[in-house]
């Protein structure tokens, strides 16, 4: 009775271990989703329709198209920053409009690596409310967190316009490669113009 008994104990042990985990992330996990380095959607986890929805029009998988209103400049830059750095970034500050009223959303972008194949899993958490302190209810909030945040926020806008001016002079650079390139191709032209007249007027 005893043998039978195991593998019954052992499914039910199963299922309430799987339905536990699906509990903690219904609970606890944030909104992640798995993207590629063209920034193609793999896979979602958790509620990420509130930060995410389907577009209009052809079906598309791209990450910033799928983005709420609000939300793509700080992804953007969150994505570029985990990119070039390669570590775990944090972008707080964003605004995404959701049912109807703005929602404060943190954004935390995650290089990672399967099978070789470089991948970022993006996740999204909403803020936390400021509430006021206890006292006077004219008293402002938070100096120290709200200049961490804006600190955060002024180092983030930095490195976006860093990485903007970098690609900006590799473009400057190819197009001085071509400019050089059509004069010389130029010059080769007048050189061969200028020798088939010389063979013209000899004859």
């Amino acid at each position: 009775m005893a043998g039978t008994d195991a593998p019954g104990r052992s499914s039910r042990l199963q299922r309430a271990r799987d339905f536990t985990q699906q509990l903690l992330l219904a609970s606890y996990a944030p909104a992640s989703v798995l993207i590629n380095r063209k920034h193609e959607c793999l896979y979602f986890s958790g509620p990420t329709d509130r930060y995410l929805r389907v577009a209009a029009g052809e079906p598309s998988r791209d990450l910033f198209a799928m983005a709420r209103e609000g939300l793509r400049d700080k992804l953007r830059a969150a994505i570029r920053q985990a990119s070039r750095e390669q570590a775990r970034t944090i972008v707080t500050g964003a605004q995404a409009s959701y049912a109807g009223s703005a929602v404060a959303v943190r954004i935390e972008v995650h290089p990672v690596q399967r099978e070789g194949e470089e991948m970022l899993l993006v996740s999204f958490s909403d803020e936390p409310e400021r509430e006021p302190r206890s006292g006077r209810p004219d008293e402002p909030p938070d100096d120290l967190s709200r200049i961490a945040e804006l600190e955060q926020e002024l180092d983030a806008t930095r490195k976006e316009l860093q990485n903007a001016i970098h690609e900006l002079e590799i473009a400057n650079e190819e197009q001085k490669a071509v400019n050089q390139e059509a004069m010389s191709a130029n010059e080769e032209f007048q050189s061969t113009n200028e020798e088939l007249r010389g063979r013209s007027c000899s004859r």
